[in-house]
């Protein structure tokens, strides 16, 4: 079984919550072994290429968590029925690579998964879930919601780069299970690899072409009844939502866009990160906004999880 390895490390930006707020995710109250639910910080930002601090978003989305209500009138469910635990943080010196990085989450990955445990990582930079999706079987579908296609081989010679992470997700997973939304920034020859090795994504503009019913029925019959890890990427959103995050790109989705997709998903999880929030870059409101998509994740997992209680 496994055992908190630390707390959250202390955030040395600005402190953008009351100073007396509990270092756990609210309401977090199970024992592993009770637990449906494992939530575990991911405070890495070792191959960030832009703006810096999301090693610090463990922190800052678990001290955002206490600002809301236990009963959620948008999903009917109060979260401290859901029994959640939350593990602590990963521990990384400064001498870690993103290699090594990788292999300790795949191994948390692999053992939650044995433990039948419904995984949350909170990143972190994006990288991390590369590792995370190598520690699932091969027949796992992957949903994400990312702005970036991060679909290059390397970046700045670095394989394991957050720039390359959907590429090493594919080497472990087949294209066919792959599936991300919200797109609208690639390199040209990223793009032109991901299409000629049969990646399919959905760019951001289409969500204002086409209703949201289409990519619900898209997203069921890619699922089928297939088990499902969800990455969210909060940069997917548009930066004047969620400004804290280090490559933000405009014309992206709303917060509200997301909730009917993510709610979609929700009775095929059995884990999902949120990644790329930088609480140094904006005055705390894209943890809150992260905080609450954890928070209604675990809540609609729980009424449809495959593991069950």
């Amino acid at each position: 079984m496994l055992t908190n390895r630390s707390e959250s490390p202390m955030n040395t930006t600005k402190d953008l919550f009351p100073e007396d707020t509990p270092n756990f995710f609210a309401d977090a109250e199970s024992t592993y072994h009770a637990a449906q639910f494992v939530i575990t910080g991911v405070p890495y930002e070792g191959t960030v290429s832009f703006r810096k601090g999301t090693k610090y978003a463990p922190r800052d989305i678990r001290r955002a968590s206490w600002n809301f209500e236990t009963f959620n009138l948008l999903t009917h469910v109060d979260f401290s029925c859901c029994h959640v635990h939350d593990y602590g943080d990963l521990v990384f010196d400064d001498t870690v690579t993103s290699k090594q990085v990788f292999e300790q989450l795949k191994s948390q990955a692999s053992q939650l998964y044995a433990d039948k445990k419904t995984m949350v990582f909170l990143g972190g930079e994006h990288s991390i879930t590369a590792g995370i999706v190598h520690g699932l079987p091969t027949s796992i579908k992957i949903i994400g919601f990312d702005a970036h296609l991060d679909f290059r081989d390397g970046y700045m010679d670095n394989p394991y780069s957050h720039a390359s992470t959907i590429r090493r997700i594919t080497d472990h997973v087949s294209v066919d299970n792959l599936r991300l939304y919200g797109i609208r920034s690639a390199e040209h020859e990223e793009l032109k690899q991901a299409q000629s090795l049969g990646l399919t994504f959905v760019e951001a503009r289409a969500f204002q072409q086409k209703p949201v019913d289409d990519f619900i029925k898209e997203i069921k019959m890619f699922m089928g009844e297939d088990p499902v890890y969800l990455t969210l990427d909060i940069d997917v959103i548009d930066p004047a939502f969620a400004p804290g995050t280090g490559t933000p790109e405009p014309f992206g989705l709303t917060p509200v866009q997301l909730l009917p997709l993510l709610k979609t998903i929700a009775p095929n999880i059995i884990g999902f990160d949120i990644v790329e929030v930088c609480p140094s870059c904006d005055h705390g409101q894209t943890a809150i906004l992260a905080a609450k998509y954890v928070r209604m994740l675990i809540e609609w997992v729980h009424q449809y999880s495959l593991f069950g209680d």
